[in-house]
């Protein structure tokens, strides 16, 4: 049995756990992780397309008060657990690595099963989110149904088709081509470029603007506590940030990179409310961007609408080819 006080620091390097939890060591997510999280992404034969399984997302979390990232290799897999304020422990997302349909499925329930004995009496256990692709591929297991249950989630996850957006075509396309017209027709001297660590205090204004105008009427996206991690430590997490910028002042910014399952991601975008277009010419911005850093790359995905109205509708605008739902796992009791 685990003792739920158990707890022990040590020495915190990649080679050697820097926690004990139970009778199990796990890492604490680090910066310099990226690169491990990325093979083991790579290397993977199931669907890792999951918005909020991507790293710099990960890092982000790790650095909020609401909990810890902890990651452990389990099986010649990478499992991702989420350490909460109240010492409960949880799967962030589905592991990464090589392995059949079969693997997946065990080293999920050795690992779910481990955090339901040290969670007794405290929560229950879950696996935090999977979109629909992934569960698709995990109800072909033979074991699946019979270990978890699934419970849907709000929001659905849009993934855009890089082709679709460079080109614009037809009228499917019309809302968002009108949009950009507008706003480069009303804004004449608009630029978008690239951050520069001096836009730093700038894009923590916009971030404060934004939070007490559009942000108001968006409860559901608690972006936060990230947006300046993300921001800050940009470099390191390998991301691209873009600026709108209006004869001097900051307007609008998007944050976004190549992943290392071959697609694309925005992780984060905010803009003045008041500027008509500006978001769809930013996003095209991006998604022209991508295309130049590797035109291989097919699919850029941008997260979850979270059930919002407004954020559904402007999604839509972009004619997503994929639509994926989002389930939370439970261990069958």
């Amino acid at each position: 049995m685990l003792k739920k006080g158990d707890m022990m620091i040590l020495i915190s390097n990649r080679n050697q756990p820097s926690i004990q939890l139970g009778t199990w060591n796990f890492h604490e997510i680090r910066l310099n992780d990226l690169d491990l999280f990325s093979d083991y992404m790579g290397k993977s034969g199931h669907p890792v397309n999951l918005w909020s399984s991507n790293f710099p997302y990960l890092w982000s979390l790790s650095q909020s008060p609401t909990g810890k990232v902890l990651w452990k290799i389990v099986n010649e897999m990478l499992v991702i657990f989420v350490r909460t304020k109240k010492n409960a422990l949880h799967l962030q997302c589905l592991p990464f690595g090589p392995g059949d349909r079969e693997k997946l499925v065990d080293v999920v329930h050795e690992c779910m099963n481990y955090c339901r004995e040290w969670n007794r009496g405290k929560a229950r256990t879950r696996l935090k989110t999977i979109n629909e692709e992934q569960l698709e591929y995990l109800k072909h297991s033979s074991k699946f149904q019979n270990l978890f249950v699934r419970k849907r989630v709000l929001g659905i996850e849009r993934h855009y088709s890089i082709t679709q957006l460079l080109h614009l075509r037809g009228k499917e396309f019309e809302y968002v081509r009108r949009k950009i017209n507008k706003f480069y027709r009303n804004y004449p001297t608009a630029v978008i470029r690239p951050y520069g660590n001096e836009d730093y205090d700038d894009l923590i204004k916009l971030n404060d603007i934004w939070r007490q105008t559009s942000g108001t009427k968006y409860s559901t996206i608690y972006d936060t506590g990230y947006y300046p991690i993300l921001v800050k430590d940009q470099q390191d997490l390998k991301q691209k940030v873009l600026i709108v910028e209006i004869e001097g002042n900051i307007v609008g910014m998007l944050v976004g990179s190549v992943l290392p399952n071959g697609q694309s991601w925005c992780a984060l975008r905010k803009c003045m409310n008041n500027l008509d277009g500006i978001s769809e010419a930013l996003i095209i911005h991006f998604v022209k961007m991508i295309h130049d850093i590797d035109p291989s790359i097919e699919l850029l995905n941008d997260g979850s609408d979270l059930g919002t109205k407004g954020l559904s509708f402007f999604k839509e605008k972009f004619r997503p080819v994929k639509n994926l739902k989002r389930y939370r796992l439970f261990l069958k009791k």
